[in-house]
């Protein structure tokens, strides 16, 4: 066993495979950590990970991009993902077939999902392996959802993409200053173009003249969603999303496009940092930091 145990959640694998160029640095560097994804996971990865292909269809002009080779290159970054699935009867066949519902009980978490079944894994692993475990997810309500239950049970850590990629860099020499700063340039670049992109959305659509007055309490809503998309502000947006799904029937199209880039919703939080500004924040440490150097001191 390696000397680092690392989960990773659905976006941060679609994430990787999204970010990671022609020569792989990013996928290939991982064989220095220990890799587990649920089987739960996988198969949200599977259901995801090509969703950018549909959004490049609908967002650019057919010419511009070969949707043969974008699937390709997916489903070759995919196959390396593959042999790192931990299913749930292998887990069940050590712990017992009661071990999902127990940590159910244990965590009273309602949603049986990605994030739900790797903090299973994570409990799994810690104590069959009796290690530290980094589960590394973009999810930021998952992430202060289970916190505590990592440090109380002495699991490990929850981080995210980022944190992720800055760990390869340092176990990595293939991973340079100049590497890492692309990769969290395209991670910023993934969160913020679909921010971006949905905030665009949501201002042309038009609202029928008729409907105004009696979808008043909708408008309001969608002008907060708007500015809070405009502002880079995060917070409370995860209960915006769920206003828009509980009245899809009212304003179908706009909970479409919210639903086609639901992964910006992943990007709540209660605080005032976010993934995107941390991103750019660390980008700046990598360059003026000695903090982000060390590697300078040993060699």
């Amino acid at each position: 066993m390696k000397k680092i145990a690392c989960i990773l959640d659905a976006c941060t694998v679609i994430n990787l495979i999204h970010i990671d160029d022609d020569n792989e640095l990013l996928i290939s560097s991982l064989s220095s950590l220990d890799i587990y994804i649920s089987e739960k996971v996988f198969k949200e990865v599977n259901q995801n990970v090509y969703d950018k292909i549909e959004k490049l269809r609908k967002n650019e002009k057919p010419r511009v991009i070969d949707i043969k080779l974008i699937k390709k290159a997916i489903d070759q970054k995919l196959s390396v993902f593959r042999g790192n699935q931990v299913l749930d009867d292998e887990i069940e066949k050590d712990f017992g077939k009661n071990y999902f519902s127990q940590i159910k009980d244990l965590t009273n978490y309602q949603k049986l999902n990605g994030e739900f079944y790797s903090t299973a894994l994570a409990i799994y692993l810690s104590r069959l392996n009796d290690v530290k475990v980094f589960f590394h997810t973009d999810d930021t309500p998952a992430r202060e959802e289970f916190k505590l239950l990592f440090k109380h049970q002495q699991i490990g850590y929850i981080e995210d993409t980022a944190d992720l990629l800055v760990l390869l860099s340092r176990i990595s020499n293939k991973i340079s200053p100049s590497v890492l700063d692309n990769a969290l340039s395209d991670l910023a670049s993934e969160y913020a173009t679909e921010v971006t992109i949905l905030e665009k959305k949501l201002k042309s659509y038009q609202m029928p003249a008729k409907d105004i007055r009696r979808m008043k309490f909708i408008k309001s809503k969608l002008d907060l969603l708007i500015n809070k998309l405009s502002a880079h502000d995060f917070s409370g947006i995860g209960e915006l999303y769920d206003f828009f799904k509980k009245n899809k029937s009212k304003c179908p199209q706009v909970y479409d496009h919210i639903d086609l880039h639901n992964e910006v919703f992943q990007l709540e939080t209660t605080e005032g940092n976010n993934l995107i500004k941390k991103i750019k924040e660390l980008r700046v440490e990598l360059k003026t930091s000695p903090l982000l150097k060390l590697d300078n001191l040993i060699g």
